[in-house]
């Protein structure tokens, strides 16, 4: 076996482990990692939701589980993510400035989280302002722009969650699980029609993720703390938007 059969499998399971404890499925990381090693377009978004699925599966139960999920978010957030979704994954979109706006945004985002750490309150003492009608509204802009990218949309979600206080990091974190995966879920019902080739190894990339989705998730839940969470949703923020700047020079 080439050295990249052992070194992609180890760092699908960092990307899944970091991203699940803050409640993401990892999409982005997955397909930076498949641009690098010039696997086919065609194959790439569906691989991507795919592990997505799996790893924000993972994440979503077991944060649920812990109590960490609101449905006053989730519910309209989905009614006008999911259809979005769909629609966004039938469109194929290779427009350098739309991947420059989405760079910009996850940047501004990241920004944000981490000025937003200095003066935190954790978990106990933080305040919940009750979310807007138009949550519905912007779970549709954040499911059209997942469905074109190939991710579960809670990487945007997420922080708007935070950066609006609806909620803390961990209960932002199950709620973008579960956002995430449903997305996941209809974007990959929606590509898997184009699908030409499974990856070779994607059985085993499906249960470095899973393993990573587990570890993650368990840190996530018992290991980080408001500002930690805070820290590193930022950082796979950055990590997105420097994905989106690469396919915009690639």
């Amino acid at each position: 076996m080439a050295p990249a059969d052992y070194l992609l499998p180890l760092a699908i399971f960092l990307i899944a482990a970091l991203y699940s404890a803050i409640g993401q499925g990892g999409a982005s990381g997955y397909l930076a990692l498949m641009a690098i090693g010039d696997m086919p377009t065609t194959q790439m978004r569906p691989t991507a939701l795919a592990l997505n699925i799996l790893v924000s599966a993972t994440a979503a139960w077991r944060f649920s589980r812990a109590g960490h999920f609101s449905r006053q978010i989730f519910w309209p957030a989905i009614f006008g993510g999911m259809p979005m979704a769909m629609i966004g994954a039938s469109i194929d979109l290779p427009d350098p400035a739309y991947k420059s706006m989405v760079a910009l945004v996850l940047l501004y985002a990241a920004a944000r989280l981490l000025q937003s750490t200095r003066n935190v309150r954790q978990a106990a003492d933080f305040i919940i302002i009750p979310p807007p009608l138009p949550v519905a509204l912007a779970g549709g802009v954040i499911g059209l722009v997942s469905g074109l990218t190939g991710n579960g949309g809670g990487i945007f979600l997420s922080p708007l969650m935070l950066l609006a206080h609806w909620s803390n990091a961990k209960m932002a974190a199950g709620t973008a699980a579960v956002f995430t995966l449903v997305n996941s879920i209809a974007g990959l019902a929606i590509v898997s029609s184009r699908i030409d080739k499974i990856p070779d190894y994607l059985g085993t990339w499906l249960l470095a993720a899973g393993m990573g989705a587990w570890l993650g998730s368990e840190l996530g839940l018992k290991g980080l703390s408001e500002n930690a969470a805070r820290q590193c949703l930022a950082f796979a923020l950055a990590l997105a938007a420097l994905r989106s700047i690469i396919a915009i020079l690639s």
